[in-house]
């Protein structure tokens, strides 16, 4: 239980660090048997419709005899919005559980933020991460990304 809560505690002056920056470099906490990797960023970035990367491709190697646990905790702020909207974690490629839940329910003057709590099983090797907006097909063109903040934690079995 000490190392678990060492690394929730190094993840939280991590975050709590980079808080004062705006910089979208990944920190990254390793711990034997655990990484956490946080990606943040302030920013201003208009989205198009459908799907909008959120950060860059995250990659890891998962050294677990019996693969690795990953999850996935990711808070996203859009600027206006009158639509629904996903954010939705991919680990390997494929869509992490339990899916992309709705969020937004319509009309939000400011800003709109959304959050997601997601996991994935994978096997030994490498493999890469990303989280990702997902907006419908007819979505006004005028929403843009203003600040996110993503943490992957993975866990070796």
């Amino acid at each position: 239980m000490k190392p678990v809560l060492g690394v929730l505690a190094a993840a939280s002056i991590v975050t709590a660090a980079m808080a004062g920056g705006h910089a979208a470099s990944p920190a990254r906490i390793d711990v034997k048997g655990m990484t956490v990797i946080v990606n943040h960023k302030h920013e201003h970035r208009p989205l198009k419709q459908v799907w909008n990367d959120v950060d860059q491709p995250t990659h890891f190697r998962c050294a677990g005899a019996a693969g690795c646990l990953v999850v996935i905790q990711a808070m996203v702020e859009m600027s206006y919005s009158t639509t629904t909207w996903r954010v939705c974690a991919s680990v390997a490629g494929n869509v992490a559980s339990p899916g992309c839940p709705q969020q937004g329910d319509g009309n939000h003057f400011y800003s709109t933020t959304g959050d997601v709590l997601q996991s994935a099983q994978v096997g030994p090797g490498a493999h890469v991460l990303q989280t990702r907006i997902g907006l419908p097909p007819k979505t006004p063109v005028h929403l843009s990304l203003r600040r996110w903040e993503v943490h992957y934690t993975i866990y070796e079995q």
